[in-house]
């Protein structure tokens, strides 16, 4: 559906030069927002939706939802059939939240950096750059052998 509509968009005649170009970029950014409005839409909600609160809440703020949500979920309260996976999507919130660390993560990457345990580490990011420069010197000392300086 893009290629067509782009190359209506863009056939010459149809419109001027610099509007079907402005057309067709409003025509992919349009199509760009609704694919990730989708998308996030079948993501489903994220830890501070489900416990009601913002990115700026405190952690007492965090701990009062939690609080709320818990009582009203928890298995023994709630005979719903659902009552445990969402208590159990609850605390594994909270959990997140609360750890500052883990809350950055997942500010970062969202709930696929918290799977795969994505952390900053400091020693990991210098070796992976001294691995880079290392390689990159030994290949420009490798193919510079046997050159003069003026070649």
């Amino acid at each position: 559906i893009v290629h067509p509509v782009t190359a209506w968009i863009l056939r010459p005649g149809r419109f001027e030069r610099k509007k079907s170009i402005i057309y067709a970029i409003g025509f992919l950014a349009a199509l760009a927002a609704i694919k990730t409005g989708m998308s996030m839409q079948a993501k489903g909600p994220n830890h501070y939706a489900l416990l009601n609160v913002t990115r700026d809440s405190n952690p007492l703020e965090i701990k009062r939802a939690y609080k709320k949500l818990s009582l009203s979920l928890h298995p023994d309260k709630n005979k719903s059939p659902t009552a445990s996976d969402e208590f159990d999507a609850v605390k594994q919130a909270y959990d997140v939240l609360m750890d500052m660390e883990l809350r950055e993560v997942y500010n970062k990457f969202g709930p696929d950096g918290i799977k795969s345990n994505k952390r900053f580490d400091e020693s990991q990011f210098f070796m992976e750059l001294g691995v880079f420069y290392l390689t990159w010197g030994m290949l420009s000392y490798v193919l510079t052998l046997g050159k003069k300086s003026g070649d």
